[in-house]
């Protein structure tokens, strides 16, 4: 079974690695990529989003298919060590592979074959390896590095909870004149490109700490804390591909936006850096205090209502729109 799933993901890796060059190359060369659906894969490779901190996507999946070759030849030649890194590796191509899949349909809207199979790929590989992973293994991994994973999650929940506090401010900040600029924006998606870097490694070592956890109270604690994780990466998604994009359209551009419409766009971009902070703070709260002290009923019902408490706040720090006009 193992030399089965490690033969297939191999096979798979290797199909990600033909499908990322060619999409490389016809990005470098400034060639258009043939679609049999008559769409337009050079609206999403040409488009900002298709870059992540910068990096364009095809190279990101060139490394991610690197990674995972490299652990699956390690768990080939030396055993169950390795199985662990390569769960990781997985869970991780997967998540952002989703989060881009998400990116091309509702940002960019125009579906490109060759980067929906190019992303299509990890999340391939991650049914696959649910289905025949060696369960065993895979808890043996877990257990040994239980104390490291844990103290690196905490870690990631700490940072992204001091992301999200400078991204909020400086957002506010920007916002102090109620428009913003093409480089206040860029500032604004390298912090929510590091929230959802962050966001999807507390996903994923959240996963490997729940795989080994047989105390059902802690078990409770990590779901929730796993589900404010998806919930965090949700708004930095919106933030990036809907609402910044749009700020900075009514900004610079002649809008045509009615003024009720660009007062709604400014109070939801508001409401979701809020929300953002918020569940931010109570995931690094999550992981940072004692899962046994922690009461999951109360936890859930306080964090619901300091969202609401937080959208509502967050609409009264709304610069006022006529003081600059007197």
């Amino acid at each position: 079974m193992e030399s089965l799933t490690l033969t297939l993901l191999l096979i798979l890796s290797v199909t990600g690695i033909v499908v990322t060059f060619i999409v490389t190359l016809a990005r470098s060369s400034g060639r258009g990529l043939y679609s049999a659906f008559n769409a337009s894969c050079s609206s999403f490779i040409d488009h900002s989003l298709f870059r992540f901190f910068g990096i364009p996507l095809d190279l990101l999946g060139g490394i991610y298919y690197i990674f995972i070759l490299s652990f699956s030849i390690a768990v080939w030649f030396w055993g169950d060590l390795f199985w662990g890194f390569l769960m990781i590796a997985i869970l991780f191509g997967a998540f952002f592979s989703f989060y881009f899949i998400m990116i091309q349909v509702f940002a960019v809207k125009d579906l490109c074959e060759w980067t929906i199979v190019g992303a299509l790929v990890p999340i391939m590989n991650l049914g696959l390896f649910l289905v025949l992973v060696p369960s065993e293994a895979i808890t043996v991994w877990a257990s040994e590095v239980h104390a490291v994973v844990s103290m690196s999650v905490t870690g990631f929940a700490v940072l992204g909870a001091l992301l999200a506090v400078v991204s909020f401010f400086l957002f506010v900040f920007f916002m102090d004149d109620l428009r913003m600029s093409k480089k206040e924006a860029r500032v604004l998606s390298f912090l929510s490109d590091s929230a959802v870097f962050v966001a999807i490694s507390i996903l994923c070592l959240g996963i490997a700490i729940v795989w080994v956890n047989e105390i059902i109270s802690e078990i409770q604690v990590l779901s929730l804390a796993l589900g404010v994780a998806l919930v965090t990466a949700v708004c930095e998604f919106t933030k990036v591909s809907r609402i910044r994009p749009a700020l900075v359209m009514v900004s610079v551009k002649k809008s045509k936006m009615l003024k009720k419409e660009k007062e709604l766009l400014k109070r939801l971009a508001f409401g979701v850096e809020g929300i953002s902070l918020v569940s931010w703070l109570c995931l690094a709260f999550l992981f940072w205090y004692p899962a046994e002290e922690v009461a999951i009923s109360q936890v859930m019902g306080m964090y619901v209502l300091l969202i609401i408490i937080a959208f509502i706040l967050s609409q009264l720090v709304i610069p006022d729109p006529y003081e600059n006009n007197r």
